[in-house]
Formats: C-alpha cells, sequence, structure tokens
C-alpha cells in the first residue's frame, strides 16, 4: 500500500493461491520515458522458505497503443502463484528500474530486510524440488540469470472452419545466462523439474545452454530455448493424455577449469492450467 504500509487480508495457506498487489506510487523512481513510450518496469520477488523456490514477475501490466507499439503507459498488475506444500515462509521485496538503460535502480525491500510473512495450513509435505548439486560453488558474481521466459502454448495449427479445436500443450523455456569468463571450456546447463498442481513431479531433466556470444564484464553470455514439456495432444480421431504442467522449476550451474558454480536460486514458475491455454 502506499505510505509504506502493508495489508494482508487473510491467512497465507500452503497449497492454496496467494495473490500480491503492489502499488506503484510506492517506487516513484525511474520513472524513464521518451518520446511518448514508457521504458520502467517493477518486479516482485518472493522465496519461499525452507526450500528456496523463488517466483519473479511484473507488478505492472504495459498498455500499448497497437499490439506491437510502444508502451505508452503502466498500471498495476497482479501477482499470482501458488504457495508450495512445503513453504513455512515468505520473503518478498521489489526493485524499479529503466529498462532502456538500466542505469536507475531502486528497492522497496523494508530497508535492506525483505517483508517476510508465515505461511499456516496443514503440516509443510515433503516436495521434490530441483536437488542442489553437492559441491556446487554459489556465486551470483561468476554465474546468474540474466533473463528467463516460461510460457505454455498450444502448438497445434489452427485447424479448418468448422473442424473440432485441436490441442498440442507445449511448456517451453527460455534462459539467458551470464557467466564469467574463467577458461576457455566451459559448461554451462539447468536441472529442471515440472509440477503439476499437487506439486508432484511430472517431468526432470537436465538441459545444456549454448554460447551467444560474448558478455559484458569479462563474461559470456548461454541461451537456452527449448521445450521442456510435452503435455496432452487431440487432433481427430486421437487423443493423448497427460499430465498438465502447473510449475516449472530449475537451477542453473557453469563449469569451468574443473569446478562447478551455481547462482543458489532455484527458480520457479507458475503454469496456467491446460483448459484456459487456447
Amino acid at each position: 500500500m502506499k505510505g509504506w504500509q502493508e495489508q494482508q487480508s487473510a491467512p497465507i495457506q500452503r497449497g492454496q493461491p496467494l495473490r500480491i498487489v503492489f502499488d506503484a506510487e510506492r517506487l516513484a523512481q525511474c520513472r524513464m520515458t521518451m518520446r511518448g513510450a514508457e521504458f520502467w518496469d517493477i518486479v516482485g520477488h518472493v522465496v519461499c522458505h525452507p526450500a528456496g523456490q523463488r517466483y519473479e514477475q511484473s507488478m505492472l501490466e504495459a498498455i500499448r497503443s497497437t499490439p506491437d507499439g510502444p508502451i505508452v503507459t503502466m498500471r498495476s498488475a497482479p501477482f499470482d502463484f501458488v504457495v508450495p506444500i512445503d513453504a513455512t515462509r515468505l520473503e518478498l521485496w521489489f526493485d524499479n528500474m529503466d529498462t532502456y538503460y538500466r542505469t536507475c535502480r531502486v528497492w522497496d525491500s523494508d530497508f535492506g530486510r525483505n517483508y517476510w510473512f508465515g505461511v499456516e495450513g496443514p503440516e509443510p509435505q515433503p516436495r521434490d524440488n530441483v536437488a542442489y548439486r553437492r559441491g556446487a560453488i554459489p556465486d551470483l558474481s561468476i554465474v546468474n540469470v540474466a533473463g528467463q521466459r516460461v510460457r505454455k502454448e498450444n502448438v497445434s495449427p489452427a485447424p479448418p472452419r468448422g473442424s473440432r479445436v485441436r490441442r498440442d500443450f507445449q511448456t517451453k523455456l527460455g534462459v539467458w545466462a551470464w557467466v564469467r569468463n574463467l577458461a576457455y571450456e566451459k559448461h554451462v546447463w539447468v536441472d529442471l523439474h515440472v509440477f503439476d498442481a499437487d506439486d508432484v513431479v511430472i517431468a526432470r531433466q537436465t538441459l545444456p545452454l549454448q554460447w551467444q556470444t560474448p558478455g559484458p564484464g569479462g563474461g559470456d553470455s548461454f541461451v537456452l530455448d527449448t521445450t521442456a514439456y510435452c503435455g496432452s495432444t487431440a487432433t481427430p480421431g486421437s487423443t493423448s493424455q497427460r499430465p498438465d504442467a502447473r510449475k516449472l522449476q530449475y537451477r542453473v550451474y557453469y563449469e569451468a577449469s574443473g569446478r562447478v558454480y551455481t547462482d543458489g536460486i532455484a527458480h520457479e514458475q507458475q503454469l496456467p492450467e491446460d483448459a484456459v491455454v487456447w
């Protein structure tokens, strides 16, 4: 809320939906505009303890004059996710930045302490999170995620007019990672899990990132853009039912000169149910 106040309308429950709404006037800096277009954002961060699952999402909805036009205004948007079944506390903070030059950045983090909320409900249940690789060195100055995109799509071609709707649900993962150039030979990868609505793992795999370009600060950029999970399909005369993907979680690792590094974060993203994906 405005005025540096926080308001909780109901107890936070394990395994139940949670909505976070942020008053953008709490962070009124870094409002960069150029030729009538807006170049700024406010991102919310949630870490679920004790397992450390981390959710990130813009707290704003971008309004464009045309579908592919510039952003002309911003308005608050809710941050919705389902609290993991093993969570006991939530840690929140928000950061405001310009998205063009990236030279202005400020935080709403209770003066660096972050905002903490207890989680209630039935006893915490075991959850098969992506395991932290033994011996990996956590260091954000050596490897970090510069960007990510997780989405679920119906990739089936549009059917002829009058035909039944076709379905081919695929969960896509895009990751852009920066690594410090410690050695010529280097390997970057993610370990990932896909969960259903009950927080049960329905797929797990390890996927390599590919070198893209030299990066800033004496580093290199690596990228992954792939289908992480293939869900249900439906075509005329054929149906294949698979579990509905509702969350994706991954950890990123970087190996160079015989050592393995990580950012130490269990990145997690909520996915919509199949029924609302077209």
